[in-house]
């Protein structure tokens, strides 16, 4: 999968580079089949998810994680032993980090009508 620039795209049509901040909103992602038999398509265009810049609480907080042991290895080279990059090694090994911090409860969702109206409908 790649998030691609639009202003790879469009930049003559704006008329200059979108700034950086701009980029996820306005940006799409391009996604190859995969193991998606069932899809016609080798590549599937589409729009990039809204929570590049609006995430969910516990996707901030996660990124605030990654970040924060990730940046710990900051400046050094090279591969880990596992032939991981050092800042990847660094996540592992401190994945204990990334635990749950409070219970997180998912939002029921509700569909746009409720039972009683659809049965309505049917009749």
């Amino acid at each position: 999968m790649v998030l691609v620039r639009a202003s790879t795209f469009g930049q003559m049509l704006v008329g200059g580079a979108i700034p950086r901040a701009l980029i996820g909103a306005s940006g799409m992602v391009i996604a190859q089949r995969g193991r998606m038999i069932w899809a016609k398509k080798n590549v599937i265009i589409k729009n990039a998810p809204y929570t590049i810049e609006a995430p969910h609480p516990r996707q901030a907080e996660m990124r605030v994680a990654f970040g924060k042991v990730a940046s710990t290895a900051k400046g050094s080279k090279g591969l880990s032993p596992e032939g991981l990059p050092q800042a990847a090694a660094k996540v592992k090994a401190n994945k204990n980090k990334f635990a749950l911090t409070k219970p997180y409860a998912p939002k029921a969702r509700k569909s746009f009508h409720t039972i009683e109206e659809l049965e309505k409908m049917l009749k």
